[in-house]
Order: structure tokens, then sequence, then C-alpha cells
């Protein structure tokens, strides 16, 4: 059975659709649509993370893009798990 709709609710399951949207969960989400809920976007609570310098954007970990959890444009390298959500839903 494939859903039709997935609701993702905060900074820790944000990387939801982006794996979805890469077939980490083979076709299980193929055609689902992706809500995500951002009730609080404060910094604290975005589950921002702030890697040192020669750890890079961890993307050995989370092999995900770059751009889908890093804003290129912050002065500081910071992982936001919410940016990913927000930008992979629907």
């Amino acid at each position: 059975m494939i859903p039709s709709v997935c609701i993702t609710n905060d900074w820790f399951t944000g990387l939801i659709p982006a794996y979805a949207k890469i077939g980490a969960f083979g076709p299980t989400f193929k055609g689902t649509t992706f809500l995500h809920i951002a009730h609080n976007l404060e910094p604290s609570y975005e589950g921002r993370l702030y890697p040192n310098p020669h750890e890079g954007g961890l993307e050995h970990i989370h092999q995900l893009p770059r751009d889908w959890l890093i804003n290129p444009h912050w002065s500081k390298l910071t992982i936001n798990p919410s940016r990913c959500a927000i930008m992979l839903s629907d």
C-alpha cells in the first residue's frame, strides 16, 4: 500500500521527505505527497548542528545533497534539518 500523504512534524522527522525523494525507501513513497508541520522555527529548536570545519557538512552520514541541509549563504557552517523538511515537502 502506497500512502497518499505523509505528514512530518518538527526537525527530527525532517529528513523523511528527502530520503523518500531520493528513493531510500524503495517504491514505498512513490507518488506520496509530503506535508511538514513547522510550528516552531526558533533557531534553538530547529535541530541545528554546528560541525567542526574539518567535518564538513557530514554528507558521509546523511548522504543527502548539501544544499538541502545547509544554507550556503550563512557565514557559519550549520546543518538544519528543518530546512530540509521545508524544501522537500510538497
